[in-house]
């Protein structure tokens, strides 16, 4: 509560006596021990490579934004539209299958522009 509290108000934080600067730099320590420990446990299942998930990154970012950021069941449900469209673009139209995902991301986002579950950020 913290964290959220010192991103959206960083003078209420401080004047509550919390170190600011050690918090943020405290976050993103955990943050990147996190994702080198993820490295280390995938670097003997897969080879290394420069170009490691850059096939998943893309997708995976149009369904977040479908979804709406910051909403987990958005996420979930623009996962299981995007799944369904390609399966079911596979079957009908195999050349677009890869441009599907962003058509999709494209339409929602015109006309929910936070996304399927997005809601607007209200700081209490």
């Amino acid at each position: 509560a913290i964290v959220k509290a010192g991103m959206f108000n960083p003078e209420m934080v401080s004047a509550l006596g919390n170190n600011l600067p050690w918090l943020r730099s405290s976050v993103f320590v955990i943050g990147a021990a996190l994702a080198g420990l993820s490295g280390i446990i995938a670097a003997p299942i897969w080879s290394i490579k420069s170009q490691m998930g850059t096939l998943i990154l893309m997708p995976s970012f149009s369904i977040v934004l479908m979804g709406g950021l910051g909403s987990i069941p958005g996420t979930i449900i623009g996962g299981v539209i995007v799944g369904v469209s390609t399966s079911l673009a596979t079957l009908v139209m195999p050349r677009f299958v890869d441009i599907i995902p962003y058509l999709l991301m494209g339409f929602i986002i015109y006309f929910r522009p936070r996304g399927l579950f997005g809601e607007q950020n209200i700081v209490e």
